[in-house]
């Protein structure tokens, strides 16, 4: 069998690490190593969220349909909300009242590093794309899966008394950010079981 190379370093199959131990043992270690090294990373899932007011969505965008979105993290969901700003949830559904999953396996979940990052930190009610010390949703899933922010408009009626209205900056709404991951492949999936509540990680967090 051919050597393999990890971190600049040959592991032979047939040769332990050195002039002693098991050739057996090295094999075991081996076939460890690569087994971790190539498990791969849980697939992103996006849930995208309705909230409706007197049986109709509230629009953030003209005839747009979602309010809110979040991202799926170790069976919880990372969101970004004007309630409690950037937090971890086992249960999405007192968020919204009709949810639609997408989810693509080249796209990974978010990072343990990213997650550090923003947790805890407060709801960007600027809607800023630059800021390191606040966020809100659709940036916040944006920079998971590397989207990149469009020209604000803030066009729909539910803007006319919003005193910071950052029109033409850039900026992403959960609307823009839904048909940016369909068209890169994003698909939608029975979401029954992805907004279960994940009772092994409510308990862990």
């Amino acid at each position: 069998m051919k050597p393999v190379i990890l971190n600049g370093k040959m592991l032979d199959w047939t040769r332990g690490f050195g002039d002693k131990g098991s050739p057996m043992l090295h094999r075991i270690i081996c076939l460890i190593l690569l087994t971790f090294l190539c498990v791969p990373a849980l697939a992103a899932r996006v849930v995208f969220i309705e909230l409706h007011k007197d049986g109709k969505p509230v629009e953030l965008e003209p005839r747009g349909s979602f309010f809110h979105v979040a991202i799926r993290y170790k069976g919880m969901w990372l969101q970004a909300h004007s309630q409690g700003g950037v937090t971890l949830v086992d249960d999405i559904r007192p968020y919204g009242d009709v949810f639609l999953v997408l989810e693509n396996k080249d796209y990974p979940e978010p990072s343990d590093e990213f997650v550090k990052q923003w947790l805890g930190k407060p709801f960007d009610f600027g809607y800023t794309w630059d800021s390191p010390h606040s966020n809100y949703c659709s940036r916040l899933v944006a920079q998971v899966l590397g989207v990149p922010p469009q020209r604000m408009s803030f066009a729909s009626a539910i803007w006319k008394d919003h005193y910071r209205k950052p029109l033409g900056k850039p900026g992403l709404s959960p609307d823009k950010l839904f048909h940016e991951l369909l068209q890169r492949g994003f698909k939608a999936i029975p979401c029954q079981h992805e907004l279960e509540v994940n009772e092994s990680a409510a308990s862990v967090h």
